[in-house]
């Protein structure tokens, strides 16, 4: 009898040191350490400096707490029984990557890395950092700062000893907070290593007046993704947000939480930027948190760490301060796999041409090549070598108000007859003179929905 008392007491006393729901704190300790990186701009000749924050599940020895930060500064990283799942944060207009520290300090407790990105010129205290030209320069890098930063963090963990081997780098997710909820679609769209994304409060059009339309970002994503809005949320209305949840494939989900504006998903409110701080009939931050927690947490924690421990909350409709959407008809695993298609690009880097080929899982006599596109590192057209029709047809581009250049792009064989050929397809990209040195993306569709991204590196 004194042994079994004894175990529901340390069971209990187990079930409140690790939460058992989304939003109690979860098993780790979580530790904080910062880097300062440097790279170029890809909008003009300056140097982009950023700071780089990357909370992660720490075993302390030194308990160093921060509370700033609501973790341990600078402690170790938990080693040894597992590689960690990688969430980066894009921060918004006028932000800063520590604005929401209640939920980049929080999912480690749960087990993730979260790697929050600087985007220079789009800082909190930068001069004119709402202004439509700022805004549009750093919708052209942030892309360039989210890659940079990820690239970085890889060969830091292969690297470093404190941090190698922490990072998994086959499960990677993307999120942020408006501008930050707008580059989450753009990196969605825009690349293949991203499992799934969360977008808080971020429209497909820019209220400050500059020239960003990212709706063609949106319409592309097929990783499962959780978009959330307020009712109160001028960033994201709610007309807005059924645009953009009704344009997305499943697997989605909409989380609308009633009574909270555009920047409750940040840590505060700067009356300058929005009138509505404080206002009595908003939801006060903490109840807000909780409910951008109990959805965001369960998400993450299916689609990116492969846990269903939480999966009720994501069917959840009862909330009576949320108002839950989603569509799931289409299951993660039942997704039209990417290796139905594959593409090889030789050689790879290249530095005059490159040969592409387009090959069929399931034989593309079936399938039409929708559309095959090759974009810079900031999501701009540089070559399309087929029409949308699917005739072996070449476009070259002409320099637009976005400096896009004109490539010429030779295609092979482009027929729907019964052959061996049509397992494979392919083309010969050679850019033109005025295509810079660098990353390059070959975007491939087909019309039953698959898609398939591959980085290409142009050395000239």
């Amino acid at each position: 009898m004194e042994r079994k008392v004894l175990f529901i007491f340390f069971a209990f006393i187990f079930g409140i040191c690790f939460g058992q729901s989304p939003t109690d704190y979860g098993p780790y300790d979580v530790g904080c350490r910062m880097r300062t990186i440097e790279r170029p701009s890809d909008t003009d000749t300056s140097t982009r400096v950023m700071n780089i924050y990357i909370w992660y599940p720490a075993d302390p020895i030194y308990f160093y707490w921060v509370d700033e930060i609501k973790a341990y500064w600078n402690e170790r990283p938990m080693q040894g029984d597992t590689a960690r799942p990688v969430l980066f944060f894009s921060h918004g207009g006028c932000g800063s990557p520590l604005a929401s520290i209640y939920f980049t300090s929080f999912l480690p407790s749960w087990g993730f890395i979260v790697i929050s990105t600087m985007h220079p010129g789009s800082m909190y205290g930068d001069t004119n950092c709402l202004d439509s030209a700022a805004l549009h320069d750093t919708w052209l890098n942030r892309p360039g700062d989210i890659e940079f930063t990820r690239r970085y963090f890889i060969d830091l963990a292969a690297e470093s000893t404190g941090l190698f081997g922490v990072l998994d780098t086959t499960r990677m997710g993307m999120s942020g907070h408006s501008f930050g909820a707008r580059t989450t679609y753009a990196m969605l769209n825009r690349t293949d290593y991203f499992t799934c994304g969360l977008a808080f409060s971020g429209n497909y059009i820019d209220r400050w007046g500059s020239g960003m339309y990212c709706m063609d970002d949106v319409r592309g994503i097929h990783q499962p993704i959780m978009i959330q809005n307020g009712t109160y949320d001028y960033g994201l209305p709610p007309h807005y947000a059924q645009e953009i949840y009704d344009t997305l494939d499943s697997p989605k989900y909409w989380v609308e939480i009633h009574r909270v504006g555009h920047f409750q998903w940040a840590d505060t409110c700067d009356p300058a930027l929005d009138p509505q701080c404080g206002v009595d009939s908003l939801l006060d931050y903490a109840q807000a948190h909780y409910e951008i927690l109990k959805y965001a947490v369960p998400f993450l924690m299916h689609y990116l760490m492969g846990d269903d421990r939480f999966d009720s909350y994501l069917y959840d409709t009862t909330d009576t301060f949320v108002t839950l959407t989603y569509d799931i008809a289409t299951k993660i695993d039942e997704v039209p796999a990417e290796r139905d298609i594959s593409v090889n690009i030789i050689p790879n880097p290249f530095n005059s041409s490159c040969a592409i080929t387009v090959s069929g899982g399931r034989g593309l006599a079936s399938q039409t090549l929708t559309n095959i596109k090759v974009y810079d590192i900031m999501g701009n057209l540089i070559a399309t070598p087929c029409s949308a029709d699917g005739s072996a047809s070449l476009v070259p581009l002409v320099k637009g108000d976005r400096n896009r250049a004109s490539a010429k792009v030779s295609v092979g064989s482009w027929t729907n007859e019964q052959s061996v050929s049509e397992a494979s397809r392919w083309f010969v990209w050679t850019p033109d003179k005025s295509v810079s040195s660098g990353i390059y993306f070959l975007s491939v569709k087909t019309n039953d929905g698959q898609k398939i991204t591959k980085r290409i590196l142009y050395l000239k």
